[in-house]
């Protein structure tokens, strides 16, 4: 079964993306050459800290990858549809659903508007105000592309269990807190988010029922032990749990079999609880449906950009050591430009 898209997310369906793509596709076809920007400027730019961003820029740079991106400025073109202009969206144009994409636009879509000289870009001329924001949209994007061409692990399987644990411990440690959930009652929920992770990060032909990443995290206890945490509600999924357990699917589930004072819980609460906050809203909404977005704010919180509700988490259990560790196996490994060819 193929793996949840950006496309298919709760937010992508608030926000109507998939009405809003066969709109963009026409405009970027009609008005190609006021818009496109050639991939070659890339080769005159130097990201020069050791951040996750820049250690993937500087290596699809070296291996000529800027081809695999879109970039485009709309500073001089009419009418733009409001898609193009929203920054927190990496669009894969391989992936656009029910539309009829040109090859020039089955990449990553990159909006270079806000961070580019517009008196420069005049004359023809590509300046970059800001590399870091150029370096984190291309690592963003790469993390995209990369996740959408696998149909088998996305990443090797140490890195991809730290993902799901980070994923689930952020989750249970924000519900722990307005749920005062104890040992038992946090490892029920952090069990219920962690297959979903486990199905997204396992491959496409990976079992649904009780993926194989997910009997490999021992964060969760013994295989045992979340065998039986599984098999508990598998009558509450689809299927007889050959389905996604999709984030709000494990809401319901917890407010049926979870703890009695979390009876009203519901993904609004989920959704809420994770980006009720200024920064980063619309990422950390698309983030707990869509694992290359929740990788991507790994990456950043790496780094020391404060995201509250990651940040929060780390503060808390003293693992920013270990985030650390990740983020630098994850960029020097390679790994996410060797899957964009395929």
């Amino acid at each position: 079964m193929n793996k949840p898209t950006l496309f298919e997310t709760p937010f992508a369906a608030a926000r109507s993306l998939n009405k809003e793509l066969p709109q963009a596709v026409a405009y970027l076809i009609k008005y190609n050459d006021i818009v496109h920007v050639d991939p070659g400027f890339i080769n005159d730019i130097n990201v020069y800290s050791s951040t996750s961003a820049s250690v993937i820029f500087n290596n699809l740079k070296a291996d000529g990858k800027a081809s695999s991106f879109m970039f485009y400025n709309i500073g001089r073109a009419p009418d733009v549809p409001p898609i193009l202009t929203v920054n927190d969206i990496s669009i894969d144009g391989s992936h656009i659903p029910a539309v009829s994409v040109p090859k020039n636009l089955q990449k990553c879509w990159v909006n270079l508007t806000p961070i580019i000289s517009q008196k420069d870009s005049y004359n023809g001329r590509i300046n970059v105000t800001d590399t870091t924001e150029l370096a984190n949209l291309m690592m963003r994007g790469a993390l995209v592309m990369s996740y959408h061409n696998t149909t088998d692990l996305w990443l090797p399987p140490n890195l991809a269990v730290y993902v799901i644990e980070f994923y689930s411990g952020v989750i249970a440690n924000a519900l722990g807190l307005v749920y005062n959930l104890n040992h038992d009652e946090r490892l029920f929920v952090q069990t219920m988010f962690a297959v979903y992770y486990a199905q997204c990060l396992g491959g496409t032909n990976a079992p649904l029922d009780i993926p194989p990443l997910l009997m490999r995290c021992q964060f969760l206890g013994s295989g045992a032990n979340i065998a039986d945490r599984i098999n508990s509600i598998k009558e509450l999924r689809p299927n007889n749990g050959d389905s996604y357990l999709h984030p709000s699917m494990a809401c319901d589930i917890i407010a049926e079999r979870g703890p009695e004072r979390m009876r009203k819980f519901s993904n609004v609460y989920l959704y809420r609880y994770l980006s009720a906050t200024a920064i980063d809203s619309q990422i950390m909404l698309l983030a707990v449906d869509y694992p290359p977005y929740w990788v991507y704010q790994m990456l950043k919180v790496a780094h020391g950009y404060k995201n509250p509700v990651m940040s929060n988490m780390l503060k808390l259990t003293g693992t920013k050591i270990k985030l650390q560790q990740f983020a630098k196996d994850l960029a020097e490994s390679n790994i996410i430009l060797r899957k964009l060819d395929k």
